[in-house]
């Protein structure tokens, strides 16, 4: 049987980060392999980026890949 794949996509806030990071990691535990993504803003903000083996991370660009700016709407 293959390895089981996960795609997790989150929403770009800590409330919604953390909890999948910890989803990720027991998706790990039970073998499986996680690409988890979030938008290139958040992922920039990650101070402490989890490292497991087959865990890997991508971004992907909201438009607000410098943060909100005063003005945007």
């Amino acid at each position: 049987m293959p390895q089981p794949h996960f795609l997790l996509v989150t929403f770009p806030a800590q409330g919604h980060i953390n909890p999948t990071l910890q989803l990720a990691k027991r998706l790990i535990r039970i073998g499986a392999l996680v690409t988890f993504m979030t938008t290139v803003y958040s992922r920039r903000r990650m101070t402490k980026v989890p490292t497991a083996q087959g865990l890997s991370f991508f971004s992907f660009s909201d438009g607000y890949d410098n943060g909100l700016q005063p003005g945007d709407d």
